[in-house]
């Protein structure tokens, strides 16, 4: 039987999770209206793909980060 760490473990890849988007192409990439920012106060980034999937995440105060090519 699996502990409640294993349960609470996501493989992004799984066909539930991010499964849909993998190797389709990333078309856009916006953020939240500044109305929604001060209904909500909560900053998100939406991803947008070819295949008609939209993906967002919260930006928190840790921010995020992004890595230019070596």
């Amino acid at each position: 039987m699996a502990d409640d760490d294993d349960q609470a473990y996501a493989n992004i890849r799984s066909p539930e999770l991010l499964g849909p988007v993998l190797h389709t192409r990333l078309i856009e990439i916006t953020q939240h209206d500044q109305d929604e920012f001060h209904a909500s106060k909560e900053s998100r980034i939406y991803l947008h793909f070819d295949n008609g999937y939209t993906v967002s995440f919260p930006i928190a105060d840790a921010g995020f980060d992004i890595e230019p090519p070596e």
